[in-house]
């Protein structure tokens, strides 16, 4: 097998790369293909003895876009563009996709923010990706902690792996809750304490292995009466990318997914097995959902559902430390 990589013009947006990434993924003797937007660049691993460089390049120019091996100093399917041009380019399209990715958690945020206004909620916990916490460098969760504490909540952030309250998951998250002190009618809301930890120290219970949750299904591919236990056909090849890499069965899941995988589908996260990915009920299980909730709608659907759920056990825990605060004041 050999690993090539090309630089590839005329992408704008994510959809050319994962358009881009699409047609070569599905070229015959392709084992890896990975676009990157950022850099204009692409990475791909494929077999000689089935491919050439020009036929890629073909298939990249079919697509309505430029390529070339990098290093080469002529670009096919493209006018020539100097590398001052093409850092100029990467940097405009790095800001082009924070400044989309600061819009809209904000929009997110200023949306919820508007519905406080009235009624006022008494206590509102809100959850978001590790990320925000380094949102431009730190002042996103600033500005959002200082706008909530003007309108009248103390506010609180907590930053938890998850796999740290029994769900058999690696998944770092976020969580906002806010009191409201106008007037404050409960008492102060505890967040729960953890259960859980790598090393079972302390006290604690080990972290829930993948395999743990998982072991009791039956095969997918032979008739079992299970819903929702399907799974997607985007093949498993390995790499060190996220939904890509390889999943110990004695350790929690990697984080499930409702991003997409540049195929209409969503990226499921691989099997222990290595040789097909997460079916829908598996991730729902690793998601802490019951075994008898079905899921309705497509298979991306339900994946995207899934993917996009706080677990359901860590959501008990906090419905539970919510009904613990007594009332203080009618």
């Amino acid at each position: 097998m050999k690993k090539e990589k090309y630089d590839i013009t005329g992408m704008s947006c994510a959809a050319c790369s994962s358009r881009v990434e699409k047609v070569i993924s599905n070229m015959d003797g392709v084992a890896s293909c990975q676009v990157n937007l950022l850099t204009n660049s692409m990475n791909i691993e494929y077999d000689e003895d089935k491919l050439e460089e020009t036929k890629i390049i073909a298939e990249i120019e079919k697509a309505g876009y430029g390529a070339s091996v990098h290093g080469d100093k002529a670009v096919k399917g493209a006018a020539n563009t100097e590398k001052s041009d093409r850092d100029s380019q990467v940097a405009h399209m790095r800001f082009r996709l924070v400044f989309s990715w600061i819009f809209l958690i904000l929009l997110m945020y200023i949306s919820m923010g508007a519905m406080f206004k009235l009624p006022q909620p008494d206590i509102f916990i809100a959850e978001n990706v590790k990320g925000i916490l380094s949102l431009e460098k730190g002042e996103a969760i600033g500005r959002i902690v200082g706008d909530f504490e003007g309108a009248g909540y103390s506010v609180e952030v907590h930053s938890v792996n998850l796999a740290n309250y029994g769900v058999p998951q690696s998944r770092q998250r976020v969580f906002i809750v806010g009191q409201s002190l106008r007037p404050r009618r409960y008492s102060h809301f505890v967040f729960p304490e953890p259960t859980h930890s790598k090393r079972a120290d302390g006290g604690m219970l080990p972290w829930v292995t993948v395999r743990d949750a998982l072991e009791h299904f039956p095969d997918p591919d032979v008739p079992n009466g299970v819903a929702n236990h399907v799974y997607s056909s985007y093949r498993v090849a390995f790499r060190n990318f996220t939904a890509h890499r390889r999943t110990d069965p004695e350790k929690p899941c990697p984080t499930i997914l409702a991003r997409g995988n540049g195929q209409g589908g969503v990226c499921a996260i691989p099997h222990y097995n290595g040789e097909r990915r997460l079916t829908v009920r598996e991730s729902a299980a690793v998601q802490t959902f019951p075994d008898d909730f079905e899921f309705v709608g497509s298979m991306t659907s339900c994946y995207r559902q899934i993917g996009n759920a706080v677990p359901c056990l860590f959501s008990v825990r906090l419905a539970e430390a919510v009904g613990k605060m007594r009332t203080i004041c009618g």
